[in-house]
């Protein structure tokens, strides 16, 4: 899960640092007269328009439809590759958290009817929680993979409206505008005021997946926390608290609640480390963009690899 963590925030980071692809036709826009000469030109790119309605619905009713009808081809297999891996991931979970909640009913089925000590009989209800834990948790999993899907697919519907160009132009934008829209979370609100649709979609993907996860993990450190107190709690029957006693020194439960916790209440604060950093670069990128607005060429970032016979050689060509 850490690993899948990782590889989503760069995978986050690197989205929204990618260049916009697109075919365009040159043309040529006044912006100004210098002192004693004449007007200022500089090279504009004039796009090809689409129906944003028509590409959004596509992508809407059939991922990738959109950016197909676009021509943005290779941004098709993406996102219907992305969602398809999502929605498998949220089924297999789903399907885990079946088995491990029959596994917790199968613990229990019978018990009292098994010839069993006191002892067997309490270290099994023990088990049992512990299987209905490993429901839970791979339940909450699978729930992270949908909202990441339901994310992915909100991203693909947004990124064929911004393919379609019909919100991309170079007029001024107000900065402070850009910040006080996207410091409301969630939404993308500073991006779509941007004409920026495509980075909407995937600041609304990021801040909801991330979020869930660490509201998920949350939930999880509660609940291993109190089945550690509860088996750590003395009880009014003696006789009782003995075999939980027993079971607590020699049995692995309660190093396995306290592991259990203390996993959830990493996870929890790791996403929500990364939740907390993306809401942040979205208002950045937002403040930013409304300022580079009325340039027509925006930062590039073209990365190169040279392989000759005895060396290989890395290059970054930087454009602003």
């Amino acid at each position: 899960m850490k690993l899948f963590a990782h590889s989503v925030a760069v995978l986050l980071l690197a989205t929204s640092l990618r260049a916009q692809g697109g075919s365009e036709i040159v043309d040529s826009l006044q912006i100004g007269r210098l002192p004693g000469g004449d007007s200022d030109t500089v090279a504009v790119p004039k796009l090809r328009l689409y129906d944003p309605v028509k590409v959004g619905t596509a992508s809407l009713v059939i991922p990738g439809l959109g950016q197909v009808y676009t021509q943005h081809y290779f941004k098709a297999v993406f996102f219907i590759g992305i969602e398809a891996l999502f929605g498998s991931m949220a089924y297999f979970w789903n399907q885990s958290a079946a088995v491990d909640e029959e596994t917790a009913a199968y613990d229990l089925v019978g018990l009292h009817s098994r010839n069993t000590s006191r002892f067997d009989s309490a270290q099994s209800v023990e088990q049992s929680h512990l299987d209905h834990y490993s429901a839970i948790s791979a339940r909450f999993s699978g729930y992270n993979f949908l909202t990441w899907m339901i994310g992915a697919h909100i991203y693909n519907t947004l990124d064929a409206i911004d393919a379609s160009n019909y919100f991309k132009n170079y007029h001024e934008r107000n900065p402070g505008t850009a910040f006080l829209l996207a410091v409301i979370p969630g939404l993308g609100l500073g991006q779509i005021y941007n004409g920026a649709w495509s980075k909407a979609g995937l600041v609304i993907m990021g801040q909801w997946s991330l979020g869930m996860m660490a509201f998920n993990n949350q939930r999880l450190m509660v609940q291993a926390q109190n089945n550690f107190e509860r088996l750590n709690t003395p009880l009014p029957d003696s006789s009782a608290d003995s075999i939980r006693a027993l079971i607590v020194a020699n049995t692995p439960y309660s190093v396995d609640w306290a592991s259990a916790r203390y996993t959830a209440f990493s996870n929890r604060n790791m996403f929500l480390w990364y939740s907390i950093f993306f809401y942040g670069y979205s208002i950045f990128d937002a403040v930013v963009d409304a300022y580079m607005h009325d340039y027509s060429e925006k930062m590039q970032i073209k990365p190169d690899l040279v392989v000759g016979m005895k060396s290989i050689q890395f290059s970054l060509e930087t454009k602003f």
